[in-house]
């Protein structure tokens, strides 16, 4: 199939072919219709940021998020609603920059009718990053309050103000340090916090 592959310091993915990779345990294997690239995937190519699942000279097949067709499963994996063969889902997973990957099917999700492909191949790692950094690290819940969002206007920044706002959260403060970028903050229904630069 086909895949771009990087390697660190190259500066740019070329276009290869490796092999179709097969569904172990508890995976499923997606054909990709979209793939979101994101900073990560930059400062890989760069060698500034280590990436997962290189081969023993460095090189990797690129990409860290996807939106695609559960095509078959591995064994173990049930028959959860929109994660089975046939089934529109969106993940992040390592080596989605090729035509199949194979994705951990506890971290696939349905894609949300009135979606499309690359929508949904744009959320995945901002979606994780932001759930990690409100319910799991900061324990937010069901019982609301204030939220303050640092980089509102960054994708991970978007995702959180929506989240926080989904969760319950009153307000929800977001900032930027861009003034250009405001309307980003209230749009994706964030309070832009005042804020002045202070010389020092």
């Amino acid at each position: 199939m086909r895949a771009l592959r990087g390697r660190p310091g190259a500066r740019t993915w070329e276009l290869g072919r490796i092999d179709t990779p097969v569904p172990g345990p508890g995976e499923l294997l997606v054909r990709v219709r979209a793939a979101g690239v994101n900073r990560a995937d930059l400062l890989a190519l760069g060698g500034g940021y280590p990436a997962p699942h290189a081969d023993d000279d460095g090189s990797f097949t690129a990409g860290m998020e996807l939106a695609g067709e559960a095509v078959a499963a591995g064994p173990g994996v049930t028959g959860a609603p929109g994660r089975g063969p046939g089934d529109r889902v969106f993940a992040s997973a390592p080596a989605a920059f090729a035509e199949y990957v194979v994705v951990d099917a506890r971290r696939a999700l349905p894609v949300p009718s009135g979606l499309s492909w690359t929508e949904a191949a744009a959320l995945p790692v901002a979606l994780e990053t932001a759930h990690d950094a409100l319910v799991t690290q900061a324990g937010f819940g069901a019982e609301g309050g204030a939220v303050l969002v640092l980089g509102g206007s960054t994708g991970v920044g978007q995702v959180a103000i929506r989240l926080a706002a989904a969760l319950g959260a009153s307000p929800v403060l977001a900032t930027t340090t861009s003034p250009a970028k405001r309307s980003a903050l209230v749009d994706a229904g964030g309070d832009p916090a005042r804020r002045d630069r202070c010389a020092g």
